[in-house]
């Protein structure tokens, strides 16, 4: 007990003094944050892509109408969609040359999922 308590600890200490985790955006990187499509900056934060989307969802099926029918289907019972409706989004990688660069900033790409390159 005293070692789980003692590396969580550890942990959360290390992650509050890195400045890296939680610092709000400035200088450079905020401006480059600015001009990403989909952040508004009269409201100062990001915005999604398509306009009322969670109401849009929400109209059209819930999960929690009977979860055990929507685990069910979904998962173990619907074979009919198999392959999405539409190609899936694909963004073109940075450069990886410049993204390996050692910087004071910490990095991520996300290929999806759960799967992260951190520099």
């Amino acid at each position: 007990m005293n070692k789980i308590f003692l590396v969580t600890l550890s942990s959360f200490l290390f992650f509050a003094s890195c400045s890296q985790f939680g610092e709000n955006p400035s200088g450079d990187h905020l401006e480059e944050i600015k001009k990403s499509p989909n952040y508004d900056i009269e409201i100062n934060r990001f915005k999604n892509r398509i306009e009322n989307m969670w109401e849009q969802m929400s109209e059209r099926d819930s999960f929690w109408d009977n979860p055990h029918k929507r685990i069910s289907n979904n998962y173990f019972f619907n074979s009919a969609e198999t392959v999405p409706e539409n190609k899936l989004p694909e963004v073109k990688p940075p450069n990886i040359k410049e993204f390996i660069k050692s910087t004071e900033s910490i990095k991520f790409i996300w290929f999806g999922h759960s799967t992260l390159l951190v520099n």
